[in-house]
C-alpha cells in the first residue's frame, strides 16, 4: 500500500469538491483516479507499489476519518415530528415485499418546478441545487464547495413550468404541465388526466394504487380528494420531508434536469419548445434507470426504519 494514501486522498477529495463548485458530484471513483495521480507525481506510487481497486480505497478512507456521503448545507428541513412519522410510515411500509413497490404500486407522482436556465450563470446555478450529498467530514459544512445555494432566491423572473409526472415499473407513463397556479382545482384536472393514462395503461380496474406526497395545495384538498375518489384513486402518502421515498425525487428529477441541462438550448427557443424538449427527455429515459430506481424503494424503506426517520436515502445508491 502506497504510504500517506488515505491523507493524499482525503487532500484530493477536498480539492475535487471545491473544484467542482457544487456544479457536478464528486464520487469515489474520481477520488480514486486522482489520488492515482497525485501519488505518481508525488513518486509515492511506482512499478511496485500497487494502486488500491476504488472500493477498497473508499472503505480505507471512511474507516481513517469522518468521511462520509453527507448532504450539503440547504434549505430543507427536519423535525422530531417528522423523523416520528418517517419512522412509522416505513415501519408499514416494510410489511410490503419488495416486488409490490415494483408491480403493485401503478404509479408514484410527483410535482416539480423546472426553471427555463438558458444562460451560463442560469446553469450553474440550477447544478448546484442537484447536489444530493458531498463525500465529507461533519466539520467542512459551510466550507466553500459544500455549500448549495438557497434555491427560492435564484432565478428571480426567469419563466418556470410546474409539472405533475407520474413513473411505473420502467418508464413515465404520465407528463402533466400544469398551466395554472397549482391548487385544488388544478389537481382535479391533473388526477382526471392520470385517471385516463392509468386505464389506458392497466385496463378498468376497480381501484388504482398510487403513492403520492402530502401536498395540501392540491393533492389533499377537498377538490383533489373528490376526483381521486372519481377516478377509483387509492393513495399511499409520503410522510413530510421524504424524498428517498418517491422515486421521481431521489433519482429521476435529477436525472431529467441533468440531461435537459447538458443540451444546446437555442438562444430563441420557445416556452412551447421548451417544454416540449422536456417532456421528450422523460419519457426517453432508459428503462434499465427506472427499472433500477424504483427497485431501490424497499432499500430505502428500510434505511428510514433503521434510521428511526432521520434519513430516507440508503447507502450505496444509483450514484
Amino acid at each position: 500500500m502506497p504510504p500517506r494514501l488515505v491523507s493524499v486522498a482525503l487532500k484530493v477529495r477536498k480539492m475535487l469538491i471545491q473544484n467542482a463548485e457544487n456544479e457536478y458530484l464528486v464520487t469515489w471513483e474520481d477520488v480514486h483516479s486522482a489520488t492515482k495521480v497525485e501519488l505518481k507525481r508525488l513518486g509515492l506510487l511506482t512499478r511496485r507499489t500497487k494502486m488500491p481497486s476504488e472500493d477498497w480505497l473508499g472503505r480505507l478512507v471512511r474507516e481513517k476519518s469522518e468521511v462520509r456521503a453527507r448532504a450539503p448545507k440547504r434549505r430543507i428541513s427536519r423535525t422530531q415530528e417528522h423523523e416520528k412519522q418517517r419512522f412509522e410510515t416505513s415501519g408499514q411500509w416494510l410489511k410490503r415485499p419488495k416486488m409490490f413497490w415494483y408491480n403493485g404500486v401503478h404509479c408514484y407522482i410527483d410535482n416539480k418546478k423546472f426553471v427555463v436556465a438558458r444562460t451560463g450563470l442560469q446553469k450553474k446555478l440550477l447544478r448546484s441545487t442537484r447536489i444530493r450529498h458531498h463525500l465529507r467530514m461533519p466539520s467542512e459544512g459551510g466550507l466553500p464547495g459544500f455549500v448549495v445555494p438557497k434555491r427560492n432566491h435564484m432565478l428571480l423572473g426567469v419563466p418556470s413550468f410546474e409539472i405533475t409526472a407520474g413513473v411505473a415499473k420502467n418508464k413515465i407513463i404520465f407528463w402533466y404541465v400544469n398551466e395554472k397556479k397549482w391548487c385544488g382545482k388544478q389537481a382535479a384536472t391533473m388526477y382526471a388526466a392520470l385517471g385516463k393514462t392509468l386505464r389506458k395503461t392497466y385496463g378498468n380496474l376497480a381501484s388504482f394504487t398510487v403513492v403520492e406526497d402530502g401536498d395540501t395545495k392540491g393533492y389533499k384538498s377537498n377538490k383533489g380528494k373528490a376526483a381521486k375518489k372519481e377516478q377509483k384513486i387509492k393513495t399511499m402518502d409520503l410522510p413530510p420531508r421524504s424524498p428517498g421515498l418517491m422515486p421521481l425525487d431521489y433519482t429521476l428529477w435529477d436525472e431529467i434536469e441533468a440531461r435537459v441541462l447538458s443540451q444546446e438550448i437555442p438562444r430563441d427557443e420557445t416556452n412551447e419548445q421548451y417544454l416540449k424538449r422536456l417532456r421528450s427527455v422523460a419519457l426517453h429515459l432508459p428503462k434499465e434507470l427506472v427499472q433500477k430506481t424504483i427497485m431501490k424503494m424497499k432499500d430505502n424503506i428500510q434505511a428510514t426504519y433503521d434510521s428511526h426517520g432521520s434519513t430516507t436515502i440508503a447507502e450505496g445508491g444509483l450514484d
